[in-house]
């Protein structure tokens, strides 16, 4: 049982690793250890400049020792059943599924001038 489901614009792990590399001059581990650091410092951006909810790790699904980053930009109130494996967070059900749309592309439009991209 989920109390809530987020969504939003989903950032590839190659992108946020160039996006951190250009912002804070390091090489973050070939390994994805480090990772996480892009989720924080991106949370960070995202709720100061009023953009998103936030911003967390997005496991891939094949490979989870590589994960993406979701910025989030909606959040549904449930409950929700989660018909996946126990402690995995994706929603599988593809009717729960939000509809992409302007939250999303405004997101992407600010992270880009922000980021300068």
């Amino acid at each position: 049982m989920q109390n809530f489901i987020i969504s939003g614009l989903l950032i590839d792990n190659e992108k946020g690793r160039g996006w951190f590399r250009e912002s804070y001059e390091y090489e973050l581990s070939s390994d994805h250890l480090e990772d996480l650091n892009i989720p924080t410092r991106l949370k960070q951006l995202v709720t100061d400049k009023g953009i998103a909810f936030g911003c967390c790790a997005a496991p891939r699904r094949l490979d989870s020792s590589v994960c993406d980053f979701l910025v989030i930009t909606e959040i549904q109130f449930g409950p929700f059943v989660n018909d996946g494996p126990d402690a995995y967070e994706e929603v599988l059900q593809t009717d729960l599924w939000p509809i992409p749309g302007v939250k999303e592309e405004e997101a992407k439009a600010r992270l880009e001038k922000e980021l300068g991209k």
